[in-house]
């Protein structure tokens, strides 16, 4: 979720505002790298399973973009694209693979995990958002 920026009360941001994260040089979401969408659901992983969130992106800017880093909220969350760098133009993903081993539950758990994507030249973080239902039985949801 984006806030916008107190100093720009009284009107919501446009496009070509630019929001600064807590340190001086970093801005919040790419205008060079824009990506498809920044919410995946992977729906149920039962005991077991390792599920992979896709994040499709196009580089929009006239310059090459790397992706310098990328950050999860969780180790059960890894990085698994293995593109770091976007010509002009250029599409691509960043995947990422949810395996929930490193959990112990007995029932239902409902996760939501976040990753920032670190961009240069840019210096920008964009956040993408992964979701779970996590199931400790290996049966597969009954539909009618």
């Amino acid at each position: 979720m984006e806030l916008p920026d107190p100093h720009l009360a009284g009107r919501l941001p446009g496009p070509g505002d630019q929001q600064q994260a807590s340190g001086p040089h970093f801005t919040i979401n790419s205008s060079d790298l824009k990506f498809d969408f920044t919410y995946a659901s992977v729906g149920f992983v039962h005991k077991g399973e390792v599920k992979v969130a896709r994040f499709p992106l196009t580089n929009v800017s006239q310059r090459t973009v790397t992706v310098a880093d990328v950050q999860s909220s969780c180790p059960c969350l890894r990085l698994t694209s293995q593109q770091k760098e976007f010509k002009p133009g250029e599409t691509g993903a960043i995947e990422l693979t949810l395996d929930p081993s490193t959990f112990s539950f007995k029932s239902k758990l409902a996760l939501t995990l976040t990753v920032s994507v670190q961009t240069e030249p840019e210096h920008a973080l964009t956040q993408l958002t992964v979701a779970a239902a996590l199931t400790p039985g290996s049966e597969q949801p009954q539909h009618p």
